[in-house]
């Protein structure tokens, strides 16, 4: 927890440029990064509902309505992607990052609506 002198919403200008601003305001690099986590937190703890809100199954009749009407697919519900992120290598983690790509990874997955905004 940061102290209490670096509220939240005084934090967003490190946040956003992130690291190489925290030098220019003469702030270490665990700070910059406790301050990008918290407000981070923050933002989600805040905004989630009003941008990812729960699914309803109001929501997925919704969602596959417009899929047909736009696109024509009937009963369609989500677009699914995925990305994969190179990391290095955790320790000790033997081939569990490893991809068929040849290079240690994450993958991000999401899921689209008909509008190509995020559902999950």
């Amino acid at each position: 927890m940061l102290p209490t002198a670096w509220p939240v919403f005084d934090s967003l200008p490190l946040v956003t440029p992130s690291i190489p601003l925290g030098i220019s305001f003469r702030v270490g690099f665990t700070t910059v990064s406790a301050i990008v986590i918290e407000v981070c937190e923050a933002i989600c703890r805040h905004m989630e509902h009003i941008y990812l809100p729960e699914p309803t199954e109001n929501i997925w009749k919704k969602c596959a309505e417009e899929f047909e009407n736009r696109w024509g697919f009937p009963n369609f519900i989500g677009s699914v992607d995925g990305k994969h992120v190179t990391i290095k290598r955790p320790n000790n983690s033997g081939s569990n990052y490893w991809c068929y790509l040849h290079k240690y990874s994450i993958v991000l997955m999401v899921i689209v609506g008909p509008d190509y905004k995020f559902m999950c």
